[in-house]
């Protein structure tokens, strides 16, 4: 079997250029050529990061601190957007968000179509694009026998009490 050379360690911390963004919102950026993703990191960015996972053909890491900052780079709206893993890209200003969605369709293209030199037009943006969602789904538990109401943190069950309110008023977040 062919041996991999892995250029990173669980556990250790690495400054790395974020050069793209992943089909979940993820930074992406290389260390020596081994993809490395990080979530809350985005292209145009040199990032600490700490490695948390390593597999044989890539690794995760956790934004520690953003040494540079992208221009597209914007404060999120939403105060539970750092706990909740409802919306990836909020950190991204809109016209941003757009040209990542446009990315993604010409991406699958691609890579899965095998498509090569497909006119893929920019993706339509809204004149108001907060609060346009027409489905949500809210998870109902108890935090401290107390009954909570909200979203799920990422990768987790576990609960992240909102306040419902600011989001049924017509004022933005």
């Amino acid at each position: 079997m062919k041996s991999v050379n892995i250029p990173v360690e669980k556990n250790k911390e690495y400054e790395i250029n974020i050069d793209n963004l992943g089909s979940r919102g993820e930074g992406v950026g290389r260390i020596e050529g081994f993809t490395v993703f990080v979530e809350g990191a985005m292209p145009g960015e040199r990032v600490l990061i700490k490695i948390v996972k390593v597999t044989r053909s890539y690794a995760y890491g956790k934004l520690m601190h953003i040494i540079q900052r992208s221009s597209n780079r914007v404060e999120p709206k939403c105060p539970y957007f750092k706990y909740c893993g409802g919306c990836q890209l909020q950190h991204i200003s809109y016209e941003g968000q757009l040209e990542y969605k446009t990315q993604l369709v010409k991406d699958a293209l691609q890579r899965i179509a095998h498509l090569e030199n497909v006119r893929v037009l920019p993706t339509i943006g809204m004149d108001k694009p907060w609060k346009y969602r027409n489905k949500a789904q809210f998870p109902v538990g108890l935090i401290k026998d107390k009954l909570a109401i909200g979203f799920y943190a990422p990768r987790s069950h576990n609960l992240i009490n909102v306040n419902a309110g600011m989001f049924l008023t017509e004022s933005p977040v």
